[in-house]
C-alpha cells in the first residue's frame, strides 16, 4: 500500500474522503448519550443507502465529540464491538 506521501494523486481533504466512504444518504439513531462537561458520547444505529458489504448489522458507532465555546473542536468516530 503507497502512503499519501508517495501518492500521484492529490491530497484531498477529510471531507472529501469521508465523503466517498459515507456518501450522502447516512442517518444516525441515537441510542444513548452523555456529556461529560463539554465531552459528549453518542452511541447511534448508522443505517442509510451505502455499501453495507462486510459490516455488522445493525452498525453502532460512537461519536465523540468535544465541545468548547459552543463549537465542535474534536469528532471522533469508533466502532465499537462490545456495543454492537
Amino acid at each position: 500500500m503507497m502512503s499519501s506521501e508517495n501518492s500521484p494523486e492529490p491530497r484531498r481533504s477529510a471531507l472529501s474522503r469521508a465523503k466517498e466512504i459515507f456518501g450522502d444518504r447516512v442517518t444516525f439513531t441515537p441510542l444513548r448519550a452523555v456529556d461529560r462537561h463539554g465531552d459528549i458520547t453518542v452511541h447511534a444505529r448508522t443505517d442509510g443507502t451505502y455499501d453495507k458489504t462486510g459490516l455488522p448489522d445493525p452498525l453502532i458507532l460512537s461519536l465523540y465529540f468535544s465541545l468548547r465555546d459552543e463549537r465542535i473542536t474534536q469528532l471522533i468516530i469508533i466502532h465499537n464491538r462490545a456495543l454492537a
